[in-house]
């Protein structure tokens, strides 16, 4: 007896098994381009090329970080000011009137109070470093 369902008809390729090929086929020309960093470090090729691919294919949901706050954050890790950095971060912050400037700066010290304790060894590498300058 014959299962015709199980088999797949040759002309109709598989979408998992395309989507296989064009992965394959990205990664040769990533190899190709990148060659001599690939012969130098591929454990660091391989890493970034992850982190990449984690960027692209994210699995939470909602919108993406703002890369501001990180480096906010930093900066108030060495002993910023704050009004420096609402200047610097804060969209519009010298046109605001004083009642959306407030709660724009509490959002912002919100950020970036939340992204140094979830960086709490970022948080205490950086102290130490900026007291020593």
């Amino acid at each position: 007896m014959k299962r015709s369902d199980s088999k797949k008809r040759s002309g109709a390729p598989d979408a998992a098994q395309a989507l296989y090929r064009d992965a394959l086929e990205a990664a040769r020309a990533l190899k190709r381009k990148h060659r001599a960093l690939c012969e130098r470090d591929l454990e660091t090729v391989r890493r970034t090329i992850r982190k990449a691919l984690s960027r692209v294919f994210r699995r939470k949901p909602g919108p993406k970080a703002d890369p501001r706050i990180g480096v906010a954050a930093r900066e108030s890790a060495r002993g910023a000011e704050w009004d420096e950095l609402y200047r610097k971060y804060i969209d519009h912050y010298s046109q605001m009137p004083d009642y959306t400037r407030d709660y724009a700066k509490a959002g912002f010290r919100r950020k970036v109070s939340g992204y140094l304790q979830r960086h709490s060894l970022l948080r205490r590498r950086l102290r130490g470093r900026g007291s020593a300058q």
